[in-house]
């Protein structure tokens, strides 16, 4: 796309890509009207996906929270959901799509084991206040199969406590 889209009411991603280049996509237009998103396959690449949600909890794993990009033939979408009811707001995912990976030669934590990082990436940015809810965020790579893939995570700004990774089933 070569401009900035949204879509008030249903999303329906059945297959293919969007290329969103450096445009962003939004669904909803408000905490009273956060639109849906119907997914079966396929998603964006690169680009800024942003999501209004409405002020209800929201279960991590679903379309509810789905953030669809893809890289290829693999999914690399990201999940955001919550604890408990929130205020509402918009929850921006933007995803870069840069192949291979880079040669990490100094580290924070010099015991990391650490060789090399990924050159593809997720940012995330927000407007919504958790208020006692806790915020969980799932990222999808055909490479992570287990805890030690996530041995360091890079987070350049964040609010709250990072409680660590965990890989869940089969399911999303």
């Amino acid at each position: 796309i070569s401009n900035n889209l949204s879509v008030s009411g249903t999303l329906s991603f059945t297959a293919g890509r969007v290329s969103l280049g450096s445009n962003t996509f939004t669904l909803g237009t408000a905490i009273a009207t956060p639109g849906t998103l119907s997914y079966t396959g396929g998603g964006f690449i690169n680009g800024t996906f942003t999501r209004w949600f409405g002020t209800a909890a929201v279960t991590v794993g679903n379309a509810a929270g789905r953030y669809p990009f893809i890289s290829g033939t693999d999914d690399r979408s990201a999940f955001f959901g919550t604890s408990g009811a929130i205020t509402g707001g918009t929850v921006s995912v933007n995803y870069t799509d840069a192949a291979g990976t880079t040669p990490v030669t100094s580290f924070l934590d010099s015991g990391s084991g650490i060789a090399k990082v990924s050159n593809a990436n997720w940012a995330v940015s927000n407007s919504i206040n958790l208020g006692a809810s806790t915020a969980f965020f799932r990222l999808r790579g055909s490479n992570i199969t287990s805890t030690s893939d996530f041995s360091a995570v890079r987070i350049t700004s964040a609010t709250g406590l990072f409680a660590g990774t965990s890989i869940p089933g089969t399911g999303s």
